[in-house]
């Protein structure tokens, strides 16, 4: 998961260059669930939903209550924020939103980048 984690990243770096602010919120998002993933694997915690599919809101909240107890409380605060950069990808994903550069960096950009930051030190 890795590996997926850090081509999705390239992919959103490219995208943004291109401002393809869409795909750009696609491809960091998934880079920062893969790399969820991939530290509950190393990490060996079980973030896999309750129904066996992949329902992200229940896996964000399955990995913060897992991992909070190692986070300061800004931190975990930092990782709620993965719900808002869920329904910006759904958004960016299957409605007709159109992102701008000012809209893909006050809506999606900090938040991300404080997110990747941290998953980063994990």
């Amino acid at each position: 998961m890795l590996d997926k984690s850090i081509r999705n990243y390239e992919a959103g770096v490219w995208a943004e260059g291109k401002a393809y602010f869409d795909v750009a919120i696609s491809r960091y998002y998934y880079c920062l669930y893969q790399r969820m993933i991939y530290i509950s694997t190393n990490k060996g915690f079980n973030i896999t939903s309750s129904n066996g599919y992949g329902c992200h809101k229940e896996t964000i909240d399955l990995f913060i209550g897992e991992i909070q107890s190692q986070l300061t409380n800004q931190q975990v605060g930092y990782l709620s924020g993965l719900h808002r950069l869920r329904s910006k990808r759904n958004n960016a994903d299957y409605r007709p939103i159109q992102y701008n550069g000012q809209k893909f960096n006050i809506e999606f950009k900090q938040t991300f980048t404080q997110i990747y930051n941290l998953l980063n030190t994990l």
